[in-house]
């Protein structure tokens, strides 16, 4: 916002401005952010917003804010008698709600320094809404200014999580590595998960005189760091300040000629997304629009003062999980507002997800006989899990690499903690070609996950994942963690009445930080038993198996992989990047 007010007036009832960039009752839910969001509330302006007081409540809106009520309290104790003006935050809010229109409730608003999110939906769905979690993260000078930074705010509607990340990442050009590390802080320390974690893992049990495999460590932690892959639907979006590394004069040149291929190809954002860099497995839509800074203050031509190249430094990306259908349906710059050195940026979306996921009542009536249902369980099984590629957090490839398994933290809890959190231990590297990366190997199956029947029906348990964290017991602490990946249950559990899924193989990648990281593969299982199994420990001859229990698929699997990457390494690829 350039530190200027939003584009509208209390005083004379004027929104029309605003409503080129939030369009007034349109939609179900509207997620608004903004950064440098810090002006001065003139009196009649203040004065005008409270007379409203009763409309904003209707919203959810508080009378006053803790920092409003600090104002009054601080001038009441100098004697000054006078309304104290209305804080920015206030007034902020207080303007999107009124552009939007009363339809609406506030489901979250949250500031850091003077960036901004806040998460509005319309009333009707607001018997829906379950759990919603702010956090925000400032990446500023020392780490810990709030001149930059992300606001991040996650909220369930029925049983669909959707995570929304505004973000002011660091300004300049070649400045990339700076705005790299920021992403990667905001995605490390955002604390978004919906639910805690039972805290325990446990060690599957190993031959004895395998004296070369090390058990995974205890350590009674849970998950860290998943919120990013467990959403159903994650926005990422704000002043991302990623630059187009081109000569000034030939960057107008192309805009002038309305030739957006070439800016693509000397895109930073762009080019770091080919090359699997940063934000692994997320999606933008399509750049045909002209890049959205620098301009000229209440003016639609580029600055000409201080010669900034311009850039596409507003972004709007998304991820999403299996099973969960997300289609950008508008993504441009909004011209007419002109109150900063940025155009702002709007996107849209159309979100498709199973029905039963978003009403709470229809998941219960899926369940079917509460009685047949708390007689039985089901039983997760994995088994010939195989790790490759995988570095730790600072390039170097693992050396004493182990895995955790758990539910993700949206799942329904069993009552047997016990139940939540496997540790799988994994052995030395198998003997592989010399230009292939080394392949980790568990030891056969692995001890099951539970979920009870009366706490997940067949068709929530298919929108469910588990979380699988990659970690180095040769680090400690937070850089003990490789990278992470989500196994969907969708596909392997079975249809109809059938009690059985025949195990089905999977190949996933490992993320760390937004960066592809190597891969997963093995086989997993869904079954249907007594719950009663759920009392007792299950020991298996399965789980105690032989170095060399690698079923000759899971060895045709590894075969072809590596030479898939080997055929990448002799072949120089320049794909395009994906724009959906």
């Amino acid at each position: 916002m350039g530190g200027a007010a939003p584009p509208m007036s209390f005083a004379s009832n004027s929104y029309r401005k605003l409503n080129s960039w939030i369009p007034r009752n349109e939609y179900d839910m509207y997620a608004i952010g903004v950064q440098e969001c810090a002006y001065k509330v003139d009196e009649h302006e203040s004065e005008a917003a409270s007379r409203e007081e009763s409309l904003f409540t209707s919203m959810g809106i508080p009378a006053q804010s803790e920092a409003a009520k600090a104002a009054a309290a601080a001038a009441e104790r100098v004697g000054d008698d006078r309304t104290p003006l209305m804080s920015t935050s206030d007034h902020w809010l207080r303007a999107v709600s009124r552009a939007i229109g009363s339809d609406y409730r506030v489901l979250a608003c949250e500031s850091i320094g003077s960036v901004r999110l806040c998460v509005l939906v319309r009333k009707r769905l607001v018997p829906l809404v379950g759990a919603v979690r702010i956090a925000r993260e400032a990446t500023g000078i020392g780490h810990i200014g709030s001149n930059k930074g992300g606001v991040g705010v996650s909220v369930r509607i029925g049983q669909v999580a959707l995570a929304f990340v505004n973000v002011h990442l660091a300004a300049h050009a070649g400045k990339t590595e700076d705005r790299n590390r920021n992403v990667v802080q905001i995605m490390r320390r955002l604390e978004l998960d919906s639910s805690a974690h039972d805290e325990m893992q446990v060690v599957p049990t190993a031959r004895r005189r395998d004296r070369k495999r090390r058990s995974a460590p205890v350590t009674g932690q849970p998950l860290k760091r998943a919120w990013p892959m467990t959403h159903h639907a994650l926005f990422f979006f704000g002043d991302l300040n990623y630059r187009i590394n081109m000569p000034r004069p030939v960057v107008l040149g192309r805009i002038k000629d309305n030739d957006w291929a070439a800016l693509h190809e000397h895109d930073e954002l762009l080019q770091l997304r080919m090359n699997r860099d940063m934000f692994f497995g997320f999606s933008e839509g399509e750049l045909y629009f002209p890049p959205t800074y620098k301009y000229e203050y209440d003016s639609h031509k580029y600055d000409a003062i201080k010669n900034r190249t311009p850039s596409w430094t507003d972004r709007v990306l998304w991820k999403v999980r299996s099973g969960v259908h997300v289609q950008q349906t508008f993504y441009s710059h909004v011209k007419e507002i002109s109150t900063s050195d940025h155009k702002p940026v709007q996107s849209s979306f159309r979100i498709g997800y199973p029905a039963l996921l978003s009403d709470p009542q229809s998941a219960r009536e899926a369940r079917g006989d509460a009685d047949d249902a708390k007689q039985h369980a089901w039983r997760v099984e994995f088994s010939n899990l195989v790790v490759s590629g995988v570095d730790g957090p600072h390039g170097v490839p693992v050396s004493q690499p182990y895995l955790t398994l758990e539910f993700d933290d949206l799942v329904d809890r069993t009552d047997n903690s016990n139940s939540n959190v496997r540790s799988v231990a994994l052995l030395a590297p198998r003997s592989t070609s010399r230009r292939s990366k080394a392949l980790w190997h568990s030891t056969g199956s692995v001890k099951p996950l539970w979920v009870r029947c009366d706490r997940m029906s067949r068709d929530v348990l298919r929108a469910r994942c588990v979380v699988v964290t990659v970690r180095d017991n040769a680090l400690v602490g937070d850089d003990d963690v490789a990278g992470q990946c989500v196994i969907e249950l969708r596909p392997t559990v079975a249809d109809g009445d059938e009690e059985d899924s025949m195990p089905s193989s999977f190949q996933v990648p490992v993320v760390l930080d937004t960066s592809y990281n190597g891969y997963l593969l093995g086989y997993l299982s869904v079954k249907r038993v007594p719950a009663e199994s759920l009392l007792r420990p299950v020991v298996r001859q399965e789980d105690v198996v032989d170095d060399e229990s690698f079923s000759s698929s899971t060895q045709q699997q590894l075969k072809q992989r590596q030479q898939q990457e080997e055929e990448e390494e002799d072949t120089v690829k320049q794909p395009e990047p994906e724009l959906e």
